[in-house]
């Protein structure tokens, strides 16, 4: 067969997908023209595919050997590389483009953008920025630059000024204004952000964009508009998991929906996104063997600088490594140092961000995880279709997010007797399995300050006050809050959150408090940063509902400040009452928002009684289950045998 037979069938082969047969075509006509760049070319990217680098590297140096200015000899293969995950065998080869020219900036393009998609984003950056060097004016690369630039770590300002420069010649870009609003919300100025969200859908209402302003509402606390623009975008896109897992989330603020009503729609969602899901390729263990170490497998996009740390680390550190032997799953894109804090306490590590659904599956699955831990429910950074894939023996829904994750294939939710009380079981999916002392302990962060003196005492007047992100803070609570301020003469509200350093969005707030009548000259909106410093300035923590403060409870107990609260559905209306029972303060937790009333009024009128309550309750809390981290270690690992061999009873 004639040569350029050969290369045309090797062609075919390869875009065929048969590729052992187009390496073997390949390699005759190499042995017929040795000195056919495109065949060593193609052959370099069949090889590399395979996974042997070193001999697709010696391919393709000897192609562009041949054809040292050959693009598409040198994108190709810088693309396969990428596709390897081999970024500095990618940039290696681009850089052997003598110059690079307007009629290139598709492949370079396409080689940001493939490093984009797959979150590789310091490495997509130079090609992005090649790429709108050579032209200008192309809008959709200077976008992608800008995606890729809000993704790293402190860079929200160059890419906002990079999507005003497309807005400056496309004012209707819909694209850019969602992404525009996205970004100011996730940087904590939700009045902009709903301003460009809302623009975008007046241009486009498409499903993501309505997604994104009902985001924005809830983070203003209008949780009725953010319901509203996430059901309709579910409607729009019924098979969006994503969206629809939004939808969950913002349901937990819902104060109208009865319990029941949205167990159902997390049920749906579960039975939706058990559909849609194949069964993996490899099974886990059945059952696991006996003789060694239970393997535990945690899967989280938190192992950083985040809450968790304080609930985690302590069981982390202190699990028995004779009877168990801990993985971790990191869904994160940036590490950090606290990250390798995490690390530091696991057997095993695995970077998990840029695998797909089946790979992470596979990949637990080759790990032979016998009980896998999400952390992460239907908040950011969860891979709940993971789970759907039921890679690991057992499969426990914990801590990160608080209630049902709606999936049948989620065999455990692990909590306790005050956060899921008996009868509360109709409203999980999984069966709920109750830790004897507390579902928490809790480590606090070195950077806390000691306990200040009482602000009653120094001012003269009792200040009531609230960290808690605005999306809990419905009208309800707000109602209660100002009868209270009402039955409290001269006390004072303070309210301390990161949106109120922005004057807009500090003034929004403003004007809803003054709009439901609060005594605004009696009221603080503060941005404390660091936070911790807002404590010594509030003697009474006001809970929110239906959604319990979590972290900011303990944080506020820690710094002697008590919390008062009203107990609500299970299970994120009881996340305060943990711990206000665990420390002896059962009777800070009330039933409705008339006892809470009575409550913060009876606590007000005894300044004498919150003083000394301020300076006991860092050592209640030394002294109880939350930092007896040795007791609530074993409590957990009691549970996980548990689970263990009840696993393996019911496969017999």
């Amino acid at each position: 067969m004639r040569a350029d037979a050969l290369y045309e069938k090797a062609v075919r082969q390869q875009m065929d997908g048969e590729d052992e047969a187009a390496k073997s075509t390949y390699k005759r006509l190499l042995a017929k023209d040795p000195q056919n760049a495109s065949a060593l070319g193609n052959l370099a990217l069949l090889i590399c595919a395979s996974g042997d680098f070193q001999a697709a590297d010696k391919l393709f140096e000897r192609a562009t050997a041949l054809a040292p200015g050959s693009i598409n000899i040198i994108t190709n293969y810088a693309k396969a590389c990428i596709d390897k995950q081999r970024f500095d065998a990618a940039g290696a080869a681009i850089a052997r483009l003598k110059t690079t020219r307007p009629e290139h900036v598709a492949d370079i393009f396409d080689l940001g953008m493939r490093l984009t998609v797959q979150q590789h984003f310091t490495a997509a950056e130079p090609w992005l920025r090649k790429a709108v060097d050579l032209a200008p004016n192309d809008l959709r690369a200077k976008f992608t630059l800008a995606n890729c630039i809000s993704s790293q770590p402190g860079r929200n300002e160059e890419a906002i000024a990079l999507a005003n420069e497309i807005l400056a010649v496309e004012p209707e870009n819909d694209f850019t204004l969602s992404f525009l609003g996205g970004l100011f919300s996730a940087t904590g100025k939700p009045v902009q952000g709903a301003q460009y969200l809302a623009r975008a859908v007046r241009v486009n209402p498409r499903a993501t964009y309505l997604a994104g302003l009902g985001s924005a509402y809830a983070n203003l606390g209008d949780i009725t508009s953010a319901l509203r623009c996430l059901t309709e975008a579910a409607v729009k896109e019924p098979d969006n998991l994503a969206i629809r897992s939004n939808l969950l989330f913002m349901r937990n603020y819902d104060d109208v929906a009865p319990a029941e009503q949205i167990f159902e729609d997390y049920k749906r969602f579960g039975d939706l996104l058990q559909g849609k899901i194949a069964a993996p390729s490899t099974q886990p263990p059945r059952p696991a063997p006996g003789g060694r170490p239970i393997r535990v497998g945690f899967c989280s996009g938190d192992f950083r600088t985040h809450a968790c740390a304080y609930f985690l680390a302590p069981l982390f550190r202190n699990l028995d490594r004779t009877r168990f032997t801990l993985f971790a799953y990191s869904n994160l894109a940036y590490p950090d140092a606290e990250t390798e804090r995490f690390r530091a306490e696991f057997d095993h590590w695995r970077e998990v961000s840029s695998l797909s659904d089946a790979e992470m599956a596979q990949k637990i699955c080759e790990d032979g995880i016998d009980i896998l831990f999400d952390l992460s429910g239907h908040t950011t950074g969860n891979r709940l279709p993971v789970f759907a894939l039921k890679p690991a023996l057992v499969q426990v829904s914990y801590l990160g997010f608080g209630y049902t994750t709606g999936l049948a294939a989620m065999d455990y939710f692990l909590g306790d007797e005050t956060l899921v009380p008996q009868g509360a079981e109709s409203l999980f999916v999984e069966k709920v399995v109750r830790l004897p002392r507390t579902m928490f302990c809790y480590e606090p962060p070195e950077t806390a300050p000691d306990v200040g003196a009482s602000p009653a005492t120094r001012n003269g007047y009792v200040t009531f006050g609230s960290l808690s992100r605005i999306i809990r803070m419905n009208d309800g609570v707000l109602e209660t809050w100002r009868t209270l301020l009402e039955k409290v003469p001269n006390s004072r509200l303070w309210l301390d959150q990161p949106p109120f350093r922005d004057e807009e969005n500090r003034e929004h707030f403003r004007q809803r408090l003054e709009e439901r009548s609060f005594p605004m000259d009696r009221v603080t909106l503060a941005a404390s940063k660091p936070h911790w410093p807002a404590y010594h300035e509030i003697d009474i923590t006001l809970d929110c509902w239906p959604h319990n403060i979590g972290t900011t409870a303990i944080e506020s107990l820690w710094m002697g400040v008590p919390v008062l609260s009203k107990r609500d559905r299970p299970s994120v209306g009881r996340v305060a009452s943990v711990f206000n029972k665990v420390v002896g303060l059962e009777d800070w937790t009330v039933a409705t928002p008339e006892a809470f009333v009575t409550r913060g009024v009876a606590a007000a009128g005894n300044i004498k009684s919150l003083a000394d309550l301020r300076h006991s309750l860092r050592g209640r809390i030394q002294a109880s289950p939350l930092m007896d981290y040795a007791a609530f270690t074993r409590d957990v690992e009691a549970a996980l045998i548990g689970m263990v061999e009840q696993e393996i009873a019911k496969r017999g």
